[in-house]
Order: structure tokens, then C-alpha cells, then sequence
């Protein structure tokens, strides 16, 4: 399959202002798609993501959006926490594979320790922030045989589930 992703454009990048705005903003919210949007935004801020990596884009891409599977969270001895994840919270790495690239690239992983952010609630930290993301997808009644596969900007509402676009 050609490589049918628009090509690079380079823009600039928001103001971690704005980062501290969307979290504020999803604080006083009572819908978890504020504070699920809030965190995914975060993540792309520190990893780079394009929109495609962590919501779902129009029209056939070959780069794929991140799963649970792709993330690892390691504690203070860089050993990798189970699969079942508990204690989460005390990970101080996380590491995300990206399965394939618009470079071509495959299984590029990129780690990230906490970033020691004391504004705020610990909002721009890239472990805070995938710790966010995984405890609210872990916490809806998905099988763990397909926990795995479940992209990142998955959200329930009302038992029904959906990806954020």
C-alpha cells in the first residue's frame, strides 16, 4: 500500500498555557470526554503526536492509532509493571511503541520520566497523563483478552462506547 498521508507541514506548537487552560476547563466539566480530550491533548504534547495517532481521521492512513498494548510504564527501578498494571500510579517512565510511522518506521518507542510539574495537578506530565488515560479506559468493563486492542481515545458513556474523533 502507497503511503497515502498528506505530508509534513510544519506548525508551531501551542503554549503550555493552553495545555493548563484545556485541564482547567475539564475540571470543572462532569463529562469525562473533557477530561479524556484534556489528557490525550497532553500526551501528543509531549510524544509529538499527529492528530492521527490518537483520534480517529477521514479517509485510509497507513500510520495506526495508539492501542493499550503500545504503552509500558516502569517504576523507579525500570522494571515494567504487569499487564494488569496495578500501582500504576508510582510508574516514573512511561514508553509508547509507535507500530508504524508515515516515515516508515516501525515500532519506534520513545519514553518519557514525570516531568516534575508542579503547576497545577500534575497536568503536564507525560506519565501523569498516560496514567489518566489507561485508569479510565481500565476502569469500563472491557474483557482483558481485549484490553490490549482498545485505542486510546476510547470513551464510554451510558455503558455504550465510542472513539473520540
Amino acid at each position: 500500500m502507497r503511503n497515502l498521508d498528506p505530508g509534513e507541514r510544519q506548525q508551531k506548537a501551542l503554549p503550555v498555557s493552553v495545555y493548563w487552560e484545556l485541564h482547567q476547563v475539564a475540571r470543572s466539566s462532569s463529562l469525562i470526554l473533557d477530561s479524556t480530550i484534556a489528557w490525550l491533548q497532553t500526551m501528543a504534547y509531549f510524544w509529538c503526536m499527529r492528530s492521527c495517532k490518537f483520534l480517529d481521521v477521514q479517509g485510509e492512513r497507513r500510520t495506526k492509532i495508539l492501542c493499550i498494548r503500545n504503552i509500558q510504564f516502569f517504576d523507579q527501578n525500570n522494571r515494567v509493571f504487569s499487564q494488569y498494571w496495578t500501582d500504576i500510579d508510582k510508574a516514573v517512565t512511561v514508553s509508547i511503541t509507535f507500530e508504524f510511522q508515515k516515515k516508515e518506521i516501525r515500532n519506534d518507542t520513545i519514553s518519557h520520566q514525570r516531568s516534575g510539574d508542579s503547576i497545577g495537578n500534575e497536568e503536564m506530565c507525560p506519565v501523569q497523563a498516560t496514567i489518566e488515560l489507561i485508569s479510565h479506559i481500565r476502569s469500563y468493563n472491557i474483557l482483558p483478552e481485549k484490553l490490549g486492542d482498545t485505542p486510546i481515545n476510547y470513551v464510554e458513556f451510558d455503558g455504550k462506547g465510542f472513539t473520540i474523533p
